[in-house]
């Protein structure tokens, strides 16, 4: 009996869980199925993955300054992303009211 492909939900969980950014399912008529990995850094993935460090740093230095879950904060970074969301994403998980150029991670309670 032929193989239903997984479904939609599935392959978001599965990807979750695999820290992926998306699964793609094909068919091949072969004995045992096949993982293929596409390992390619592009330059928004490296953007991403700086990201989501700069995302831990901040929430590090909250952490070590006692800030609870509904303080506000200024952020200055030595490095910003270039992307506009994920610029937003970073004010939305570290409630930064701003996010500036700076020659240090500072992170001050507003």
């Amino acid at each position: 009996a032929p193989e239903k492909a997984p479904t939609k939900p599935f392959l978001d969980v599965l990807a979750d869980e695999l820290n992926v950014k998306e699964i793609s399912w094909k068919r091949k008529r072969v004995e045992e199925p096949q993982v293929v990995l596409q390992t390619k850094l592009t330059s928004s993935l490296v953007e991403e993955g700086k990201t989501r460090d700069l995302v831990r740093e901040i929430q590090e230095l909250r952490r070590k300054h006692g800030l609870g879950l509904v303080d506000t904060v200024r952020v200055k970074s030595p490095w910003l992303p270039n992307d506009k969301k994920m610029r937003v994403w970073i004010k939305t998980k570290t409630l930064a009211q701003s996010l500036e150029q700076g020659e240090v991670l500072e992170v001050v309670k507003i």
